[in-house]
């Protein structure tokens, strides 16, 4: 029996490591004072306590409970961003938006100016470090880093084991990212097959 076309992707990036491009995740991105306290207030889980660098899994909802999206809220400085799979930004942007009235809020959609990639594997946080990249330890935190000239930012989550990272960075330098990727501690790139 032939093996199905992900399997040995999905091998690698549980047992070793591995990276796998996100092409149609969405990254939200909320400014202003009022940011936190309005994100909470449409999530499942609390956002309004987390410090800059920490983040936290969370769905998005409507006003009746509906789920909009699911994904993993980070908070920056001056900003807080949803990282989701859930393909159309735009979709989740108007969503938000008819929520605000007078709040301090403004809502973009950075899905287009920034790339996605998730590295995994018991070897992922070595594979991190030969790139340079600090790790983080708790699921939720994100550091950011220049790698090679490109800003970086990195979050732990736990997709496919207890070692796992997002990785954003800016559009631009998606090709550059994705020869650096694979190659720190052979790492395998998984593709889509619609490529």
């Amino acid at each position: 029996m032939n093996p199905i076309w992900w399997q040995n992707d999905y091998e690698t990036i549980r047992d070793r490591a591995g990276g796998l491009e996100l092409p149609y995740w969405s990254h939200i991105e909320l400014r202003g004072s009022d940011r936190d306290r309005f994100f909470n207030s449409l999530a499942t889980n609390r956002l309004d306590d987390l410090k800059p660098g920490e983040g936290r899994e969370t769905f998005l909802t409507d006003s009746k409970g509906h789920i909009v999206a699911h994904g993993m809220v980070l908070a920056d400085e001056d900003s807080t961003s949803l990282v989701t799979a859930a393909p159309r930004g735009d979709v989740i942007v108007d969503h938000l938006a008819k929520y605000i009235v007078r709040e301090d809020v403004q809502v973009a959609d950075r899905s287009i100016q920034t790339a996605l990639w998730y590295v995994g594997g018991s070897e992922a946080d070595q594979a991190l470090r030969q790139l340079g990249i600090s790790a983080p330890q708790n699921p939720g935190d994100h550091t950011t880093a220049v790698l090679d000239g490109t800003p970086v930012k990195t979050c732990r989550v736990e997709i496919t084991g207890p070692a796992g990272f997002l990785i954003v960075v800016p559009q631009g330098r998606a090709r550059h990212m994705a020869s650096l990727i694979p190659s720190a501690a052979s790492l395998t790139l998984g593709r889509n097959q619609s490529d």
